[in-house]
């Protein structure tokens, strides 16, 4: 379980600084992974 949930983790930690180097193309990737 821990594994998982440091996955996910890291999953999101890359979404966000996708988001952060290029908004405008990470938001719909990052709204995906999210859903």
């Amino acid at each position: 379980m821990a594994n998982f949930e440091a996955l996910k983790a890291a999953e999101k930690l890359k979404a966000e600084q996708e988001v952060l180097i290029n908004p405008i193309q990470a938001a719909p990737e990052s709204t995906a992974i999210a859903a």
